[in-house]
């Protein structure tokens, strides 16, 4: 079943991303965003400044992602491919890196 799911800025609770997800609707928070997220990057969407805490992102294709001052909190990335994206001033505290590929991703800041 195809669902919207709203991705919101960290800062102001804004609707930044309205994604259109396959997903029953009882499925966990943690799974619907990390689908929404991988919507929008597919969709080339911008998500700098996106409240991505939680997010169920393992194995996922993020290359290219536009993700600088997102919240990354306690997000699972293993396995994730974030080759390219802008990981600038992310934050990433608690968040699951085990096997992800950062290779040429941008630096991320200097408190991470």
């Amino acid at each position: 079943m195809t669902i919207p799911f709203e991705i919101r800025n960290r800062w102001t609770n804004a609707v930044q991303v309205t994604a259109q997800i396959d997903c029953a609707p009882d499925a966990p928070q943690s799974v619907k965003l990390g689908l929404a997220v991988q919507w929008a990057v597919k969709e080339r969407a911008d998500l700098r400044g996106a409240n991505l805490c939680g997010a169920k992102l393992c194995w996922a294709d993020l290359c290219g992602a536009k993700l600088n001052w997102a919240d990354l909190r306690e997000t699972n990335l293993r396995g994730a491919k974030l080759n390219w994206a802008d990981l600038r001033d992310v934050d990433l505290r608690e968040t699951k890196l085990c096997g992800a590929d950062l290779c040429g991703a941008n630096p991320l800041g200097d408190d991470q």
